[in-house]
């Protein structure tokens, strides 16, 4: 059965958050937004990517939100390091392309690796993670199981 969420899900913060310390450089406008649109156009479909100037928001003292997977756009920040576009996609795929069986699977696998009290946004932020990883070939930071799904879902994507 497919699982296509609601726009409460997305209306919820997602994004990784950074310090102050770990904001890099900013990174060009345009040729984040070229990247960031080719990227997300491939994975999702999605045509929508704003690309703004600056933070996205404050979530405490010196913690940023950088990126944001919304229901029919993604919106990142200059700021954001390499890799957030995928981050963000992650968060489409996973709530509106993965079957729920699929998705409760891959949860339940997670939680026993890093908590089983973790929450279904907690988990997929972890997910998000790794996908990014997973994208940009740092394969020592993601288990055999976790990659091996990565790639049935980018196969999954491509034959869509």
């Amino acid at each position: 059965m497919w699982s296509f969420v609601s726009s409460e899900f997305f209306d919820k913060e997602f994004g990784a958050k950074f310090t102050a310390k770990e904001l890099g450089n900013r990174r060009d406008v345009n040729t984040l937004r070229e990247r960031a649109r080719t990227i997300v156009r491939k994975l999702t479909g999605l045509e929508d990517v704003e690309v703004v100037d600056d933070v996205l928001d404050v979530v405490s003292s010196d913690m940023y939100v950088l990126g944001k997977a919304k229901l029919d756009s993604i919106t990142l920040s200059t700021y954001s390091p390499e890799g957030t576009e995928y981050h963000e996609s992650w968060h489409r795929i996973s709530n509106l392309l993965l079957e729920d069986n699929k998705r409760e699977k891959l949860f339940t696998q997670v939680r026993k690796k890093y908590g089983k009290n973790l929450t279904d946004e907690e988990v997929d932020e972890i997910l998000a993670d790794r996908f990014k990883d997973f994208q940009l070939d740092v394969a020592e930071r993601i288990d055999y199981s976790t990659t091996n799904f990565f790639k049935r879902v980018w196969n999954f994507i491509k034959a869509l």
